[in-house]
């Protein structure tokens, strides 16, 4: 049989005890709130560097351009511009500092498709097909300076100048080339006279590494025209290299080397020249862009 404990009697004392612990919770509980409450803590108010910090942070890394071509954003910022003493040619010297502000620039090649879409859009004809004839994936050639130049300005656009290229070839090194000094190396970065194949033509865009900064064949491939004049002793007369070259000139820059150049041609520092009404089966172009475009 089952027996039920009967309870046990309330004492008064223990009763007592216990509405005593009760009411010590109480009080420590209330004035720790209190406490609390009462502290301030000091307010941290950003300084201007930090609200510069923030306001790159909202700049959004890349964009679409109105003709379909992804773009990187470049950061503001310093950069080591030419060849130090010692490398390259004397055009390239001396090796100086330039600041660019934020920038957009493509990360490949203009297309043969992208600018078939443009000459259609403009009533424009084509330029004389290479000897390989044209594929859509592959950069656009025989164009002239003022070909690209008509190209960059309908899709609200430009071309990088000198100082702009350079920088985005670089990708944050002073090296010869985006990853290093090493030549061996190039043919994983770029198409030139070595990895050329029996074809000897460009290659699709965006097959080999890109460099740093997500940009595609800055080295090989095509040249790629930029937006100013040569000067042979610009670097040596003028630190205002911002813009890139002279106010006037009879030549036209291009950069980046090509699918039949040597390793030295598509060093970043390397600058190439002709007439803007010159037209090559070795030089295209990129579009750049200012981040308030």
């Amino acid at each position: 049989m089952w027996f039920k404990t009967p309870p046990r009697p309330i004492d008064a004392g223990d009763e007592m005890k216990r509405i005593g612990c009760y009411r010590a919770f109480l009080c420590i509980l209330f004035t720790t709130i209190f406490m609390s409450g009462c502290v301030t803590t000091k307010r941290e108010v950003p300084d201007k560097s930090k609200k510069e910090e923030v306001k790159r942070a909202e700049i959004v890394k890349g964009k679409i351009g109105r003709d379909g071509a992804p773009m990187v954003l470049i950061p503001a910022g310093e950069f080591m511009m030419g060849s130090p003493a010692g490398e390259g040619y004397d055009c390239e010297r001396p090796q100086h500092r330039v600041y660019l502000d934020a920038y957009y620039i493509d990360k490949y090649e203009v297309t043969v498709e992208q600018y078939r879409n443009f000459c259609e859009a403009t009533g424009r004809s084509m330029p004389s097909a290479p000897s390989w004839g044209w594929i859509d994936s592959h950069p656009i050639v025989n164009v002239t300076w003022e070909d690209a130049s008509a190209y960059v300005k309908y899709y609200g656009k430009r071309l990088p100048t000198e100082g702009e290229w350079e920088k985005a070839s670089r990708a944050g090194n002073s090296t010869k080339y985006c990853y290093g000094d090493d030549e061996r190396r190039l043919g994983e970065y770029a198409w030139y006279y070595k990895n050329r194949g029996s074809g000897k033509r460009t290659q699709p865009v965006g097959q080999k590494k890109p460099n740093a900064w997500g940009l595609n064949d800055m080295h090989g491939n095509v040249w790629e025209w930029c937006s100013n004049w040569y000067g042979a002793d610009y670097y040596k007369n003028s630190r205002d290299t911002i813009r890139g070259g002279p106010n006037t000139g009879s030549d036209s820059v291009f950069r980046g080397g090509c699918w039949n150049a040597s390793p030295d041609s598509c060093r970043s520092a390397r600058r190439g020249w002709d007439s803007p009404t010159s037209r090559y089966d070795f030089i295209g172009f990129r579009c750049a862009a200012s981040v308030a475009q």
